[in-house]
């Protein structure tokens, strides 16, 4: 009889922690959502390009405000501002400064002009950047900001949010990567001043093998809360407004 009573026990707290961890993973998940919600309503509102950058290694995530002509296109992987190569830009710039023997810093003569025309050593760096093909388009990307007693502060809806400890982001898929991103790397889930979005999956776990997926859906921005795994996340991102998938058009 002591022996079952302990097994009881034991089953008991087991199932309690699992319904403690499950609700954690549950309240991270939600918060996502929000933070998608958020900037959905935020691009909207404003007229502006948002989007949440994850990074899953560190499991955190933020809203960011972009400025600027953001082109997205079909990549293999993330493109990040910090991600610079520094000797292009380096090359680039001695060839600005009239060195015979820096060459174009791997851009083709075409873009040459436009960097040669900029007003300032930092406008030219920051166009050799760009057209060097560390960024997408010509604008910027950053935490959003609001006026307070007429200075610009920090808004509280840009700031950078973790996961807990027993929880990660597991996969997420968006339209503008060929493959999903699994565990680590970056990735932006993107929203458009129209009131529509990128299609994504983001799936959410911790470590008692609990998950939930986030599906955003893109003509309305709605974000779709599942309890376990999305079985076919190819799926939702193959299919249109109505509902056909890409290759039924």
């Amino acid at each position: 009889m002591v022996m079952a009573l302990v097994a009881m026990l034991a089953i008991a707290a087991s199932m309690g922690i699992r319904r403690v961890r499950k609700s954690d993973l549950r309240a991270d998940t939600t918060k996502v959502a929000q933070s998608l919600r958020t900037a959905y309503a935020m691009s909207a509102q404003s007229g502006k390009h948002h989007r949440v950058v994850f990074d899953l290694e560190n499991r955190t995530y933020q809203v960011e405000v972009c400025e600027g002509n953001i082109k997205l296109h079909k990549e293999r992987r993330e493109q990040r501002e910090h991600d610079v190569d520094q000797t292009k830009v380096e090359q680039a710039m001695k060839f600005l400064q009239g060195d015979p023997n820096a060459g174009a810093g791997g851009l083709t003569s075409e873009f040459m002009p436009e960097i040669q025309q900029s007003m300032s050593p930092e406008e030219a760096a920051e166009k050799a950047q760009a057209l060097a093909g560390v960024r997408l388009g010509m604008g910027r990307c950053k935490p959003p900001t609001k006026m307070r007693g007429g200075k610009e502060v920090p808004d509280p809806r840009g700031k950078v949010r973790t996961l807990i400890k027993e929880n990660k982001f597991e996969k997420i898929w968006v339209q503008h990567l060929e493959d999903p991103v699994e565990k680590q790397g970056f990735v932006s889930i993107n929203f458009f001043p129209l009131g529509y979005a990128e299609k994504a999956v983001v799936e959410i776990v911790n470590d008692g093998d609990d998950q939930y997926t986030l599906l955003v859906h893109g003509i309305t921005g709605r974000v779709e809360f599942r309890d376990g795994e999305w079985r076919k996340p190819e799926d939702h991102m193959m299919r249109d407004a109505e509902g056909k998938r890409v290759e039924e058009r």
